[in-house]
């Protein structure tokens, strides 16, 4: 009986002190149109370290449109959206070494051109940027580069966790055509993505995921506009020779 208790008031102990707790999904998503584009937001998730946004056009609005990124506030300013159009967003949580599910699509309808939303009002083009590469690959870094865009004022890059590898996300804005990760865990495997950002609201869609393995190899294949990962295995590893069988009975 005393086992019984001490083991219950263990485990009650744990749950409230979080470590059993729950990576709830995020409730109370609500959307906004503003000057900037659409604000979309809902309430903190107890645990949450950040959250995944996904963003489509709804069924009745022809126009493609998908964005799924990582969000470290409880809002996100989606941009690029075209005038009075449907749209739906959801949003899960992530959690330290887990992550919550979906919650169910929410439904907005972007504001007419002139009232209050971005979308449709930009002209011009923002290219999706190509030849993104990786290279210097270490345990705990790696640096991307990409060429430059014409037009383009920043770029939005994207890392995360892949297959077998501790949850990350690294998201930054950077003027640059090349930037720095850091915190990588040694053998992890990751993705990385980059748009271009060309201002008054106008940017362009992600390019494909190129994959690589921190260890030092880079295992993604070619890139949006030819590249290819870097990091290469420092020097050679030879085929053993001289095989053979001895002592046969």
């Amino acid at each position: 009986m005393t086992r019984l208790l001490t083991t219950t008031l263990f485990f009650i102990l744990l749950a409230t002190s979080g470590i059993l707790a729950n990576c709830d999904a995020p409730t109370g998503l609500q959307s906004l149109n503003n000057s900037e584009g659409v604000l979309l937001s809902w309430n903190a998730a107890p645990g949450a370290t950040a959250y995944w946004l996904k963003v489509e056009n709804a069924n009745n609005n022809p126009q493609l449109f998908e964005i799924e990124i990582p969000v470290n506030t409880t809002s996100y300013v989606v941009t690029g959206l075209n005038p009075t159009a449907s749209y739906k967003f959801k949003v899960r949580t992530r959690c330290a070494g887990e992550k919550s599910d979906w919650t169910a699509y929410v439904p907005f309808q972007t504001a007419s051109a002139g009232g209050g939303n971005n979308g449709g009002t930009t002209s011009g083009t923002c290219a999706i940027p190509e030849g993104l590469t990786v290279s210097n690959i270490t345990d705990g870094t790696a640096t991307l580069n990409w060429t430059a865009v014409s037009g383009a004022q920043q770029y939005e890059v994207e890392v995360e966790d892949n297959e077998n590898t501790a949850p990350f996300v690294f998201n930054a804005l950077t003027a640059e055509t090349t930037i720095t990760v850091t915190g990588l865990a040694a053998n992890g495997q990751y993705q990385v993505k980059v748009k271009s950002k060309c201002g008054s609201g106008l940017s362009s869609e992600y390019s494909a995921w190129v994959f690589f393995n921190a260890a030092g190899t880079g295992t993604g294949g070619g890139t949006t506009g030819g590249g290819t990962t870097g990091g290469g295995t420092g020097g050679a590893c030879d085929i053993p020779t001289n095989l053979a069988v001895s002592n046969l009975t």
